[in-house]
This record gives structure tokens, sequence and C-alpha cells, in this order.
């Protein structure tokens, strides 16, 4: 990753590897270099699947849970529609983990408690051509348009940050899509000689705080264990984070969940390898 800084040297005053004579120096303009890398996302998130398929999980595609089943205030399982065969089931389980992102507060609500999960939009507008090999980002404080992302053959401009009440139906304003690209100009000049491919939304689902703006909200993740926190028994909900800390929330969850069902056994994801996203077909 590359990063890009108009600021003097105080933001970098934070960063011990600095000698206390450069801590002084001031700079109009600054620029660092350091190992970055980039998923193809469709591919990542296949590869998850197709390792949780290997080790015995059933992955049910295109599968709506419409409610939650309960024995008295516990949850038991699910009411799920597969929209492929038209069919409504209900699936048993000993515990329900809700892990459904941007949509775990709408999930949470099926069995009155809640969580702090704020679904918060980003708009990405892809340019037709790789301008960059390694991602280049703004260094300040999270803001609009500070990052710009070599996808295959597309650069990714990212991203703003809005709070949405639907995360199934996102409109993209036009102002929220110019700002992306006078953003990305600005710091890849060389974006002007591109053409707009495409525009995305997708909500991220952010731990909200009091009287905090969307753009603040903090990245950290939270393990919600309904029966400690609302007497819900058989419900667990994981929410916030980002993809870079997936693995650990993956940790975090199965720890409490064999906590919950007193199960000893040791998390392997630190040391387990994703498999082929191709596998996931097999």
């Amino acid at each position: 990753m590359v990063c890009l800084s108009r600021s003097t040297m105080r933001i970098m005053r934070s960063r011990k590897n600095f000698s206390r004579a450069a801590r002084h120096v001031t700079f109009p303009r600054a620029k660092f270099r350091y190992p970055d890398g980039v998923f193809e996302p469709w591919r990542f998130c296949t590869s998850f699947l197709a390792t949780a398929k290997k080790n015995g999980a059933t992955i049910r595609n295109f599968t709506q849970v419409n409610d939650l089943v309960f024995q008295g205030r516990a949850v038991a399982g699910a009411q799920v529609f597969d929209h492929r065969t038209g069919k409504t089931e209900i699936i048993g389980a000993d515990l329900v983990v809700n892990a459904t992102g941007a949509w775990a507060g709408m999930l949470a609500a099926m069995a009155k408690v809640d969580v702090p999960v704020a679904p918060t939009a980003g708009v990405m507008v892809a340019i037709g051509k790789r301008f960059n090999n390694m991602v280049v980002n703004r260094m300040h404080l999270p803001h609009d348009g500070d990052i710009v992302v070599p996808i295959r053959n597309t650069s990714i401009i990212g991203t703003t940050s809005w709070r949405v009440t639907k995360p199934d139906a996102i409109e993209i304003p036009q102002d929220q899509i110019d700002k992306m690209m006078q953003a990305g100009q600005l710091l890849m000049p060389i974006l002007k000689a591109g053409v707009q491919r495409g525009v995305m939304a997708v909500a991220r689902p952010l731990i909200a705080s009091a009287n905090v703006d969307a753009r603040d909200f903090s990245r950290t993740f939270e393990a919600f264990n309904h029966r400690k926190q609302s007497g819900v028994a058989g419900l667990i909900t994981i929410s916030g984070g980002k993809t870079t800390t997936a693995r650990g929330m993956a940790e975090k969850v199965s720890d409490v969940v064999c906590a919950e069902l007193g199960v000893s056994a040791e998390c392997k994801t630190k040391t387990t390898p994703l498999i082929s996203y191709r596998d996931f077909y097999v």
C-alpha cells in the first residue's frame, strides 16, 4: 500500500519507527510504502464456503430466514424459505448463530432482543482500467474517497459512509458518486483518463455508538450472548468488524458457542488455510 499525506509530520509522530530527529521535520507532502494486499471478493468469500463445506457444513444458498423457532423463550431453530424450491421448512438447532452482517439487527428482532448494529452504506466507483498495481491510500483520519484499489482490470475508488434503514434496497445518490470521482481524481489525477464502468454500494454492519456520526463508528466487533444479556437462550450474535478481522471474529464467536454448549475445543482457524474457491462447486 502507498499512503499519501498533505499534512505535516505531526500525523506520523505516533509511529515509533521514526527517529527523534525525523519527528520534528515538517513536510508539505509525504508518502510511505509498506506491504499490503488485495483479494478478489467473490473468490475469497467462496473460499470460506468451500472450506466450511469440506469440514462438514451444509451451505444453503437462496434460503431466507423468515422467523425463529422457540421452545419456551429459548431459540430452537429457524423457519426458512427456499427460493429455488418454493418450500418453507423448519431447521432445528441446539444454538443459532446470527452472523447476518447488516441484517443482524433484523434477525435479532425476531427474538425480541436488540443489538447495536447500524447498517452503514458506502459507495464505490469502478473505473474500467487498472491504473495502479498497489493500493493507494490517503493517510489521514477516515474520510470519503481516500482509497483506490486495483481489482483485476479496474480501479475501485472508495468510499463514502451514511446510515441506511434497509440494507436490501440502497439507493445511490448521484452526489455520492460525484464525490467519489472528485476525491479519486484528486488522489490519482490519472483516473481522469478512465471511463466509469460501474457503481456499487453495500451496507457495513458497524457497531453503533450514541451521538457518533456514521463515518466515525468503530470497526470493532462484538459477540453477544443473548442468554446472558437478555435472557433469551439459544441465540448468539456476532457483528461489526471487517474483512481483515473476519478470522478473529470467527474465533471469538466459536469460543462463545463452545462455552455455551459446554464443549472444550480449540479454534483452528489461525492455522487452517482456506482451500480454493473452485472446490465449492465440486
